[in-house]
């Protein structure tokens, strides 16, 4: 957290607390440019969706018999149910590192981002397929993460369990009990 806060710091215009509070336009809106610059922001956010996606499961059916990469023949409109909950733990997939939570590892030497392949990182769904919405849905979880570190300091309820829960929709099983402290902005 404190590495995505310095990287706001850093790259979004400063920002005095008249100006988040009381903007002529009544907005509290950011340039997409400078949310663009926040790198390390893009990787914890693709690095959580890849450990917890919103979706555990998903399913696909061929149109036409076919044949998996493992050698498995489908016949057509079978469903193929597959986890990205699982997917995204996979050291075949990720690395040795694959069960921690890395956000570098969506950021190239050179400090850009790397893009994964689209079937490898599933989140937003694949090839045709893919979310129509997925850069939308990008900038709107970096403008609410930003809001949010901006102007809280969020830490997990000492002692708390954070467990998943999966089903239709990845939840937490014991939910998710935390301390919400303003940051007084100067």
């Amino acid at each position: 957290m404190a590495k995505i806060r310095q990287e706001i710091n850093t790259n979004l215009s400063p920002r005095t607390k008249a100006d988040v509070f009381n903007s002529d336009d009544g907005s509290d809106s950011f340039n997409p440019q400078e949310l663009k610059k926040l790198v390390y922001l893009h990787g914890a956010i693709c690095e959580a969706l890849r450990l917890y996606p919103p979706l555990p499961f998903q399913h696909k059916s061929p149109t036409k018999p076919d044949v998996l990469p493992s050698g498995h023949k489908v016949e057509a409109n079978s469903k193929i149910l597959f986890s990205l909950y699982s997917l995204g733990r996979m050291k075949s997939v990720w690395g040795e590192d694959a069960l921690e939570f890395k956000p570098e590892r969506w950021i190239s030497k050179n400090g850009t981002l790397v893009h994964e392949p689209s079937y490898k990182f599933l989140s937003f769904n694949a090839g045709p397929r893919t979310c129509l919405g997925k850069e939308v849905a990008m900038m709107q979880m970096k403008t609410v993460a930003v809001k949010i570190i901006q102007s809280y300091e969020v830490k997990v309820a000492e002692g708390h369990k954070i467990e998943p829960a999966p089903s239709v929709i990845l939840h937490m099983k014991h939910g998710l009990k935390v301390t919400v402290s303003k940051i007084c902005l100067v």
